[in-house]
């Protein structure tokens, strides 16, 4: 057989497949039902004496499994595409008579959300990717002949799902039911009637759709030694998509929310990212990475981590506009459950326009150009700084704070810089910011609770550097003073004998927090830091009881506004050391 660039041979074919004259048919299947039109194949012969065939024109034969023909002499692995019932696929793996190589393959690993997602995919009809499967032919002492043994080398996992399914070992989710985080997103208009349902639960029609959906199975001989293994180490080394891509991938408005003020290569939708990105980190192209001693180079979006940064402040911004509360998880579970809520989002809606227009915010700031060709904010300081700024944004403040904000978190940025590079070695108020500085990354940095500590500590130091001015002396305390003192006073009614509140722990909801004029507004008490304590809306409600606890409350000032605490932002104990 001649060897050289690729050559086509063309002929046609009116009723079965048929093979070049000449040539070896290494595997052929009986199966295949005749052609009701003609069509066209061309053999692409290629080194090694190999044939391809490829279908050209929309035809029956598309969807057919074709033999792969060889000339005599081939050096590589023979292979054959079949079409199998899932059923038949099924039964055999859950028989043993599709057995793995476990010399090469792990068990089983996928979690029920996985298996959920599978079952519900197959249901609906979607194709699966190729199933692997080694034809291994073995001496048999028993006949003194030959028995063929099929190992599966890619789908395990898959047949697991089903055959665990099959045997009502799990129901389908249900997103009415189901723990949030876990559902795979779907319009809500597609909701299946499968769903929350068991094998046994499932009605006729469907389980007859499932059971006659067909896959394909690509079946293989090896010419040499371990050309199977070298093909299943291929097929596992791809590069899995991260959590925040296959949101990306995900139907609904807060995807599109999400992408269209980001950014994400080559589509329409995230071709004009908004300008506070700028700020983070962003890499696009090629990058090497390094495993060991072995080192090889991929593309990345470098536009995904700045998209799930941006999902967890939207939400956080989104959620306090909406429910009140200060901070919540950025867990992986937490975004995907708020992407599931708001498969829908109005284009006027409240809280979105509260997220862009910190954005905007932010980028019409004093400084923020110089802001952001400098070096790019960890993601968890530029998270801090827009919350600032929301905060600022949505009180009662004159805009002079816009003009110093960038200066004075620069300042901050700073006193953390020298705090990280002293370590331990800090002292003094350098020891806060070396603590600060910790607690950015690592475990737990993205709860609500070690998020809350952050911030207390930077919106402390931050309201008290730049100058904020009151459009209204004298009306209440404002979300941010209010948010201040909530964070300095731990949270908790300054009343020693609350008993309010102990089913949370005694903390009050940042919503349903009061902020009291401890030398009362009435008698002429300035609405300041410095003359505010938290108390529980039952407190605040009783009057004489607050009449009382002034002396108390005198002195709770005097100790948190001292000496350490203006260092801090909080009280003795910051409010901020575990």
């Amino acid at each position: 057989m001649p060897r050289g660039p690729p050559a086509l041979l063309d002929f046609a074919l009116t009723a079965t497949p048929r093979k070049p004259a000449g040539l070896t048919a290494l595997s052929w299947s009986r199966e295949q039902p005749a052609l009701e039109t003609p069509a066209v194949v061309r053999w692409r012969l290629k080194p090694g004496g190999v044939l391809v065939p490829r279908v050209f024109r929309d035809s029956p034969l598309a969807a057919l499994p074709l033999p792969c023909y060889y000339a005599p002499g081939s050096r590589f692995m023979r292979y054959e595409l079949k079409l199998f019932p899932l059923e038949r696929l099924a039964n055999a793996y859950k028989n043993g008579h599709l057995p793995i190589n476990r010399e090469n393959q792990r068990g089983p690993k996928w979690k029920r959300a996985q298996n959920q997602a599978l079952i519900d995919s197959l249901l609906r009809g979607y194709r699966l990717p190729l199933f692997y499967v080694h034809l291994v032919e073995e001496p048999d002492d028993f006949t003194d002949g030959v028995r063929t043994t099929r190992y599966l080398v890619d789908g395990q996992q898959r047949l697991q799902a089903v055959k665990l399914f099959m045997q009502n070992a799990f129901a389908l989710a249900d997103p009415q039911k189901e723990r949030q985080g876990v559902v795979v997103p779907t319009s809500p208009e597609a909701t299946a009637g499968w769903r929350g349902k068991k094998w046994d639960d499932l009605a006729q029609e469907d389980r007859q759709r499932f059971l006659s959906q067909e896959l394909l199975v690509m079946e293989m001989r090896e010419e040499q030694p371990n050309e199977v293994r070298g093909l299943f180490i291929r097929l596992q080394s791809g590069t899995p998509l991260t959590p925040q891509e296959k949101r990306d991938a995900w139907p609904g408005d807060f995807t599109e929310f999400v992408i269209r003020h980001v950014g994400k290569p080559d589509t329409e939708t995230g071709r004009h990212p908004h300008r506070f990105f700028e700020l983070v980190p962003r890499r696009l192209g090629p990058r090497r990475r390094v495993f060991g001693e072995d080192e090889e180079e991929d593309y990345v979006d470098g536009l995904a981590d700045a998209r799930k940064f941006f999902a967890g402040l939207a939400m956080t911004i989104m959620r306090r506009e909406r429910d009140g509360v200060d901070f919540v998880d950025l867990k992986g579970a937490t975004i995907n459950s708020f992407y599931l809520a708001n498969f829908h989002l109005p284009p006027d809606d409240p809280a979105a326009g509260r997220v862009a227009r910190t954005l905007d915010c932010v980028v019409g700031l004093r400084g923020f150009d110089a802001l952001a060709n400098g070096p790019k904010l960890k993601f968890t300081m530029a998270f801090h700084l827009a919350l600032l700024v929301d905060a600022l944004n949505s009180g009662s403040y004159t805009n002079t704070w816009k003009n110093r904000l960038v200066e004075a978190f620069r300042a901050f940025q700073e006193r953390v810089a020298k705090g990280r590079l002293r370590g331990e070695e800090a002292g003094g108020a350098l020891l806060r910011y070396a603590d600060f500085a910790r607690r950015l990354s690592g475990g737990g940095s993205d709860t609500a609770v070690e998020i809350r500590r952050r911030h207390a500590f930077f919106s402390g130091w931050m309201y008290r550097t730049i100058p904020i001015e009151l459009t209204d002396p004298d009306r209440n305390f404002d979300p941010i003073e209010k948010e201040v003192i909530w964070y300095r006073d731990g949270r908790r009614c300054r009343n020693p004998d609350c008993k309010n509140y102990q089913e949370v722990g005694g903390e009050v909801p940042f919503r349903e927090a009061t902020v009291h004029h401890v030398v009362e507004h009435c008698a002429g008490g300035p609405t300041r830091l410095e003359n505010g304590v938290l108390v529980c809306p039952v407190c605040h409600s009783d009057k004489d009881l607050m009449l009382r606890l002034k002396p108390h409350f005198q002195e709770h000032l005097r100790r948190v506004c001292s000496g350490r605490a203006q260092e801090t932002g909080g009280d003795a104990d910051g409010g901020w050391r575990a």
